[in-house]
Parts: structure tokens; sequence; C-alpha cells
């Protein structure tokens, strides 16, 4: 029975290769034919190629906050896939990392601290995400369909708090990364949601309004060019590429 219900999971992986946004080769947004590149760090063109603006308050919160919410799902995943073996997690626990390198980058180019700092899996600053990693980690040890549940529930949440987020920010780079964060955020969404359509299971959203979530899962699988014009190790300007996993 296992073996079977693993096997139904399997026809949904392959849309994953959509999901995993910041692993794609990235177009510049702002225009430039000549995009800074750094393939020790892909994210370096956040720093060069948008402006400096002045950092409201709000902007500083959102960035510290977001920074340790995609280290929450970074962290679940990882400790999901160490329970149930499933490559959804695997995969996408590599792109919430790519995220949280994406937030660190705006983090140090506005010189603030950083909250997520050396802290290992599942220490958090902020009390909020400190107990609700626990509770999903509790959830999502029930059985390989509540694991699933976790990740929807998780980036339906990360696309209602980036949602409000964005209507408090006006800085060019937060505004891009954002931007890029969920249109990751919408793959993950329909990656996890094909998978329990495949196990017969669902998940209802508790955090996006019901219209919304709707229209996510009705769109396809989306690519874009992204923010620095780079593919790490693969030089400048290959834009819209995937890698050799066919992960784009």
């Amino acid at each position: 029975m296992r073996k079977n219900l693993l096997k139904r999971i399997g026809r949904g992986i392959f849309l994953l290769g959509f999901a995993l946004v910041f692993t794609q080769c990235e177009g510049g947004v702002n225009g430039t034919d000549n995009p800074v590149v750094n393939d020790a760090n892909p994210y370096a063109c956040i720093a060069t190629n948008y402006p400096v603006e002045a950092l409201s308050e709000a902007e500083t919160d959102a960035l510290l906050f977001m920074r340790e919410e995609e280290k929450l799902a970074h962290d679940v995943y990882v400790k999901l896939y160490d329970k149930w073996g499933l490559q959804v997690f695997n995969n996408i626990s590599q792109s919430e990392s790519r995220h949280m390198a994406a937030v660190r980058n705006l983090i140090d180019k506005y010189g603030l601290t950083d909250p997520v700092g050396t802290n290992p899996e599942g220490v958090f600053q902020n009390e909020t995400l400190a107990a609700l990693y626990n509770a999903l980690i509790s959830e999502g040890l029930i059985s390989p369909v509540a694991a699933l549940q976790v990740g929807a529930k998780i980036e339906d949440l990360d696309l209602s708090d980036l949602d409000a987020a964005m209507t408090k920010v006006d800085n060019q780079d937060i505004q891009a990364v954002f931007g890029e964060l969920s249109r990751g955020s919408r793959n993950h969404l329909r990656a996890f949601m094909t998978n329990l359509e495949n196990m017969g299971a669902t998940y209802e959203p508790v955090y996006l309004s019901a219209a919304a979530f709707e229209a996510i899962l009705a769109g396809s699988m989306e690519t874009g060019p992204g923010l620095c014009g780079n593919c790490p190790n693969q030089g400048q300007g290959n834009g819209n590429c995937k890698n050799r996993n066919g992960r784009n």
C-alpha cells in the first residue's frame, strides 16, 4: 500500500521543475544590458542594480520578518523530507534557501542585523514563528498527507504575508524581491496541491481568501526574468534557462 501511495505522489513531482523559481537563470528587471553577476552570490545585483532608498520602519519590519518566515519554510521542509522522503520537500527546501539568500542581500544592503545569523534549524528570534514551527512539525509528522497539507499551509501563509507586506513597501529592490518570493510561493503551492490531489486529498486555505487561492490553482506554473540576469555557474545573460535536472 505504501509503495502504491508513493507511486501516486511521484506523478505530481514533475511540476516541481517549475516550482523552484530561484534556480532558474534570471534576466535583469531594470533593463540593463550588463547585469552584475556573481556565481557565488547570484543575488549580488540586489545591492548594485537597484537604488538605495530610504528604509521605512514598515520595510525594516517586513525584511526581518520575511527572512525568518522563509527560514521557517526551509526548516519545516527539511524536517518533513527527513521523515517521509518525499522529493517535493527536498526540492522546495532548496528553493527556500535561495529565497532566504535574496532577503539576506537586502538586509546586508541596508545595514540591518540579520535575525537568522547562525541559528540552527528550528531556532527563531520571532516567538510567533518559533511556536508555529513546532506546531507545523507536529502536524506534518502525522502522515504523508498531513505533511503535504503543512506544505500548502506554509505557502498559503507566506503568500498572505507577502501580499500584506507589498502594500507597505515601495523601495524598488524590496518590491522586486518580494515579487519573486510571491511567484515562487505560488508555484510551490501548486506543486503541493498537485501532490495532494494525486493522493486523493486536498487542502483548504486558512490565510488567503478562497477566491485568491482558487485563482492561483487555476493558473499555470510561472517562469520569468527573475532578478539578476544570470545563472549560477553558467555566466551572465543566459536568461530563462534550465539546469540539467530540468528545474528552472
